[in-house]
């Protein structure tokens, strides 16, 4: 008996008798038939991933983030690549879904991060919007915005009043 696996084929003794492969050449060409009709049919990576692709509307957080990501990078290099929007929604989907970001988070996030010198040349896709979110939000909690000489003097001026 012969069972056909992902990684080979497992063949099971049922009788005690000993066969020569080479005698019977009947039953190896049964066999050869039957293996290519055991075998699964194979898929392209394409179909698979448009498979396993959602498709998300236009007005979704998740395509209305992947947008806003591209459309502030685009200001800042108007050569960028046209990235995958459809891939880039995945991406943010999996943020609210699976890493249980909300979306104020994930906004407030992208703006934050597309302002900061270091962080902006950094994030170019959503996917390393997602592989550092974490350490993004606690940049911008710590990022104190600085005080112009302006208002310095005016938060001086009050303080010395009595």
């Amino acid at each position: 008996m012969f069972k056909p696996t992902t990684r080979g084929t497992v063949a099971t003794l049922c009788d005690t008798r000993i066969y020569d492969i080479n005698e019977v050449q009947s039953d190896k060409q049964k066999t050869n038939e039957r293996q290519t009709g055991d075998k699964q049919t194979s898929t392209n990576k394409k179909e698979k991933n448009e498979k396993n692709e959602k498709k998300y509307s236009p007005h979704s957080d998740e395509w209305r983030f992947a947008e806003l990501l591209a459309q502030l990078i685009v200001e800042r290099k108007p050569d960028f690549r046209r990235p995958e929007l459809g891939q880039w929604a995945g991406e943010i989907d999996r943020m609210i879904r699976l890493d249980g970001r909300s979306p104020e988070r994930i906004e407030a996030v992208i703006r934050w991060c597309v302002r900061d010198p270091f962080w902006s040349k950094n994030i170019l896709s959503a996917a390393k919007l997602r592989k550092h979110f974490d350490h993004l939000e606690l940049q911008m909690a710590g990022s104190v915005p600085k005080e112009s000489l302006r208002e310095r003097m005016a938060r001086l001026a009050q303080e010395m009043e009595p």
